[in-house]
């Protein structure tokens, strides 16, 4: 549930052209391992 809550929040960001590359590149960095972190206490 969190994970689909997170990609949904994720995708919204992405769909805003807004966000300079840089500010995008350090949003991967710390959102992927809080991605991870979640699919691997949800399995």
């Amino acid at each position: 549930m969190l994970t689909l809550l997170f990609h949904e929040f994720y995708n919204g960001l992405h769909k805003k052209e807004a966000i300079p590359t840089a500010a995008e590149m350090a949003l991967h960095h710390i959102v992927n391992p809080i991605l991870q972190c979640f699919i691997s206490i949800s399995r």
